[in-house]
């Protein structure tokens, strides 16, 4: 079988369900599961921007003058915001301290 084969057969139902979106969108329970998640928790932009309805730019455009929405580099590439600061944005209140 050639490689043009391969790529050309059409993939199971059960392999398209298993695989992560293409855009890593949170599903519905993520966002739900939000709540339950400790103020020293970390989410990534994108269930930022799910759970405040922004945009992904728009937040990070508001993370270089908003203290709330500071992110977190763990390692080249990989960037996650405190849960306790994107709930205070949220809120609208101002971070005490």
């Amino acid at each position: 079988m050639s490689l043009n084969a391969k790529s050309a057969a059409p993939s199971s139902d059960a392999t398209r369900a298993s695989n992560k979106s293409p855009t890593n969108r949170p599903t519905r329970a993520d966002i739900e599961r939000f709540d339950n998640l400790p103020d020293s928790g970390l989410v990534s932009v994108t269930t930022v921007a799910a759970v405040t309805d922004l945009g992904r730019s728009t937040i990070w455009r508001k993370s270089r003058t908003d203290p709330r929405l500071k992110p977190i580099v763990l390692d080249p590439g990989v960037t996650r915001f405190l849960v306790k600061g994107v709930r205070e944005y949220m809120r609208g209140t101002v971070a005490a301290g």
